[in-house]
């Protein structure tokens, strides 16, 4: 059996490097789909030999990560117990609104 020397393009038969370049590609559409999203994409590779009677063991693991999505904010409004997000009162007048403690105010007090 002839023996070559081992490279990271022929760790598990190019496999490593197929993961690595997929995970590559995930981080582009990433940033492609959510180009508001202004923070890093990161891809990580590990390689751990674990030394074996007679042989070592290589082991590998590549992993992506994509940042979460900033919080979307609204309003909303509690109207007679129950969550809204618009108030059905007139233009002029200002709706009666529960605050947390359940007394009612007019909006903007």
């Amino acid at each position: 059996m002839t023996q070559k020397e081992m490279r990271t393009n022929n760790i598990a038969n190019g496999k490593l490097l197929e993961r690595i370049d997929q995970a590559l590609q995930e981080c582009a559409a990433d940033i492609d789909a959510r180009t508001q999203i202004l923070a890093q994409r990161v891809v990580d590779v590990k390689i751990k030999l674990v030394p074996k009677d007679t042989f070592v063991e290589v082991q590998w693991q590549v992993s992506s990560s994509l940042p979460k999505d900033a919080p979307v904010k609204t309003i909303a409004f509690v109207e007679d117990g129950k969550l809204v997000s618009e108030v059905n009162k007139g233009a002029r007048e200002k709706p009666k609104l529960a605050s947390i403690d359940g007394k009612k105010r007019a909006a903007g007090e």
